[in-house]
């Protein structure tokens, strides 16, 4: 088995132009990126975007031969799982991101042969999926346009385990950061640590994070607390001033109801 640190070295072209527009690119002047980024994208310029080595390296030590894992996105993490022969599936909507994987996997002798690929957009595979086992671990790196993140979220958690890992890619972007921020808070979940200053642990302490209610969920209610508190702040600050301006409307001699 290669060592995670080659494979990063001498990481395969699994991406190619923008990949969360399968449809292609163009410049536009929406895009935070420079023009030179974008232009790259545009002309379908090839790249390894990938975890980073901890949280690669922290695939590769908690997850186990047999294990049920779960992957939105693909890349150098495909390889990990593979590489410890869990039941996984790896949902992509790129054909070519998949044969990449595949060829790569075969000239360095990676086993995929547990291996799932599921070449369809999450948003329509997730909803669908049909497991017979609960999952191990999910990793959750796919499109990270708003609500994308969420969408992921939502339909692949039902499926892990109690104590099952749940990974998050890139949370130093807002859609993962909000999703991670709630799930700080959520009793649902125990936040481990973050790995690469981007990638996100949590372990799931529930058999089911569907059972509740908005009132229940600390990230709301915290929300709507403040706002009651800020609405009574108000009013109370309005009421003083009522009481003073009719004191000093008095001394004026003014006549106040």
């Amino acid at each position: 088995m290669l060592h995670i640190k080659e494979i990063i070295r001498d990481a395969p072209p699994v991406h190619q132009g923008e990949t969360e527009m399968p449809g292609g690119y163009a410049v536009t002047p929406l895009s935070v990126f420079s023009d030179h980024q974008q232009e790259s994208l545009a002309a379908n310029a090839t790249a390894c975007w990938g975890l980073g080595e901890s949280a690669l390296e922290y695939i590769y030590n908690h997850v186990n031969a047999g294990d049920y894992t779960l992957e939105i996105g693909s890349g150098i993490s495909t390889l990990v799982f593979g590489s410890k022969g869990s039941h996984h599936i790896c949902i992509t909507p790129s054909e070519r991101e998949i044969s990449v994987i595949r060829k790569y996997a075969a000239e360095k002798k990676i086993s995929l042969l547990h291996h799932r690929f599921i070449n369809e957009l999450s948003e329509e595979a997730l909803p669908k999926l049909l497991l017979n086992n609960p999952l191990d671990f999910i990793l959750i790196d796919g499109k990270h346009a708003f609500p994308w993140p969420f969408i992921d979220w939502f339909y692949s958690v039902v499926h892990l385990r109690k104590n099952g890992i749940l990974m998050v890619d890139d949370t130093h972007l807002l859609s993962g950061k909000i999703l991670c921020d709630f799930m700080k808070k959520d009793p649902n979940w125990e936040f481990l640590e973050i790995l690469d200053g981007r990638t996100e642990i949590f372990r799931k302490t529930t058999d089911d994070v569907r059972n509740v209610a908005w009132h229940m969920q600390p990230f709301l209610a915290d929300h709507y607390n403040a706002m009651q508190r800020a609405k009574k702040k108000k009013a109370s600050l309005a009421k003083k001033i009522s009481v003073k301006l009719g004191m000093l409307m008095a001394a004026a001699g003014f006549k106040t109801r």
